[in-house]
């Protein structure tokens, strides 16, 4: 189903990581009764799988290799979700057949981010099937990919214990102080740095609920000097009882909702302009919050049918001075009404991909660079090629780094540690790149050009025949090794197949093989032409004050970096040389 571009359930979370672990497990079978967990057999099943999993036709489809991830997070929240239907003691076995693909996923850090997103979620609006399952599941992470892996999940769940104790702390302080509650309160505190949610924008709370805000805060201050408090009302949620009505309903609502649901203790009837005034909530959201309490028919406002109001203001026949009003004849065979309208991150299904992907790739910059410091502070010196790989191998546990990436911070850092520090900087530039040229020297605003960086030419001929003869040596080592590597492929591929090559075949061979007797005696010819040059030191004139480290400056390029030289400008040296 995976490899089927047309089936659109493979997209599903649990269609996709069910079809995934089906595969896997039966493989796996065949490798364990038929070979016995033979250490090859196992090394070519995970082998296949991390390329299965990361690669397959739902992931290109997608155009994004990061996909498995994103469904596999999505997957968990299913199955650590209050009403999934699973049996208890299934939860056990499906977090293990989690933990089987999570290990195959290149991009763990993207299973992070998602699964981070999502547990929030489960936590603050209190729909975890169970803590136990939760804390299982991020114990075998941090098993597999270490603490800091885990680090913020873990703290999720320790700011939800604190929560409860310091609110059992609050309730003893208000009868210490004999304090009144108007209502039941509940709150949960939580650090900013361990939660993904954002603070909204405000609004005018009513007094009912800002009183009891305001005493919260007192106490938590108190307790915790220099803190700093901000609410997350979006997640916010409450009950309210309908005393107008026979019989009493309770109304479960968001904070948004509530708000303006108190507003009419104060008045019988407002326009849609003075309740969006009097609450200050953008008006985007106050329509959905609107929307929401026509339909659930507890407000009611003249002209407009309930049952068939659009959500989009402009067609739904509401004006700013339409009158909104509370519907007396408000009737329910329930008692108990959920009519919670949740408002922008605090949706159904809110987690959008594209700014966790961009979120992704910022922090992977962060994590590159961070790498690249901690190993060159360790070795102090490394050829480049090995801090790439270096960097790749310390990363791959989270993500597959990109080459181009890893290049471009390294260069990055390297520039960062030259910041404020005095030295030279020498510009190579081609006779077309003469127009590049001039846009530096404007964007400058520079009156004359950049100091010709000089050079002794009498050097130049010499070094263009060592140039030259390194040049045809590498083209004649890169013919003769392509004719080795194919003739051994041919050997190779015959010898495995168990048969024997066709004279057809031999012939070219030996035809080549004579080619490349020559092309070998050239080569090590030039070789020896080249070692002989080498021997020689580059011939300069005596009369002249040239650096023995840098032979082609003129002086040693420390004073190059504090003077200017008289003499033509670069670009007329460009000039003149095109």
């Amino acid at each position: 189903m995976i490899n089927c571009k047309n089936a659109t359930k493979a997209k599903d979370p649990k269609t996709y990581i069910e079809t995934i672990i089906e595969v896997y497990m039966r493989f796996f079978k065949i490798v364990k009764e038929a070979f016995d967990c033979e250490p090859g057999y196992i090394t070519a099943l995970d082998t296949a799988c991390s390329k299965f999993i990361n690669d397959n036709a739902v992931v290109r489809d997608a155009q994004k290799s990061t996909k498995s991830s994103e469904l596999l997070a999505r997957y968990c929240d299913l199955i650590l979700r209050k009403g999934n239907k699973i049996e208890q003691n299934d939860i056990d076995e499906k977090i293990n057949q989690i933990m089987i693909v999570f290990n195959y996923l290149q991009d763990k850090d993207v299973f992070q981010k998602f699964y981070g997103r999502l547990l929030a979620k489960r936590l603050v609006e209190q729909l975890s099937a169970s803590d136990d399952y939760e804390e299982s599941l991020i114990s075998k992470l941090k098993a597999t990919c270490g603490f800091e892996y885990a680090s913020k999940l873990q703290r999720m769940f320790q700011d939800i214990r604190l929560s409860t104790s310091l609110l059992k702390e609050y309730e003893a302080d208000c009868k210490d102080h004999h304090s009144i509650k108007i209502f039941d309160f509940s709150v949960m505190v939580l650090t900013s740095n361990s939660w993904p949610f954002t603070v909204p924008s405000t609004f005018n709370l009513p007094i009912e609920l800002k009183s009891t805000l305001n005493d919260f805060e007192v106490f938590y201050l108190k307790k915790f000097n220099g803190r700093q408090l901000k609410c997350l009302l979006q997640y916010s949620k409450g009950e309210l009882q309908t005393l107008y009505t026979k019989p009493k309903y309770i109304l479960q609502v968001s904070t948004y909702q509530m708000t303006v649901l108190l507003l009419f203790n104060e008045f019988k009837n407002m326009t849609f302009q003075k309740m969006l005034d009097t609450t200050q909530i953008d008006p985007e959201s106050f329509t959905q919050i609107l929307v929401s309490l026509l339909k659930s028919k507890v407000l009611t406002c003249a002209g407009i049918n309930a049952d068939t109001l659009n959500e989009n203001l402009n067609e739904s026949g509401i004006t700013m001075n339409s009158i909104i009003e509370v519907n007396q004849n408000f009737h329910s065979n329930k008692i108990k009404i959920n009519i919670i309208k949740p408002i922008g991150s605090a949706a159904p299904n809110p987690i959008d991909s594209k700014p966790i992907y961009a979120s992704v790739i910022e922090d992977r910059k962060i994590v590159i660079q961070a790498a690249v410091v901690r190993i060159m502070k360790t070795r102090q010196q490394l050829k480049h090629a090995l801090l790439v790989q270096e960097v790749i191998e310390q990363l791959s546990s989270r993500f597959k780094p990109e080459i181009p990436m890893i290049k471009l911070y390294i260069h990055r850092s390297g520039r960062t540690a030259r910041v404020e520090r005095e030295g030279l900087s020498i510009m190579f530039i081609c006779p077309e790149e003469l127009f590049l040229y001039r846009k530096i020297i404007k964007t400058l605003n520079r009156n004359e050009d950049l100091q010709t960086f000089p050079i002794d030419s009498t050097y130049l001929s010499n070094l263009k025949r060592r140039v030259r003869l390194a040049s045809e040596i590498s083209k004649l080592h890169h013919q003769v090794a392509k004719v080795a590597n194919e003739t051994n492929w041919y050997h190779k591929a015959a010898k495995e197949l168990d048969i024997e090559l066709d004279d057809n075949i031999r012939d070219v061979e030996k035809a080549r093989t004579a080619n490349t007797k020559d092309t070998q005696k050239k080569e090590i010819q030039l070789r020896n032409e080249l070692d002989l040059l080498l021997k020689h030191p580059l011939k300069y004139s005596s009369s002249l004050n040239i650096s023995r480290s840098y032979p082609l400056l003129f002086g040693d390029p420390d004073q190059l970096a504090s003077r200017r030289k008289n003499d033509m400008t670069a670009l007329d040296e460009l000039k003149h040389r095109s």
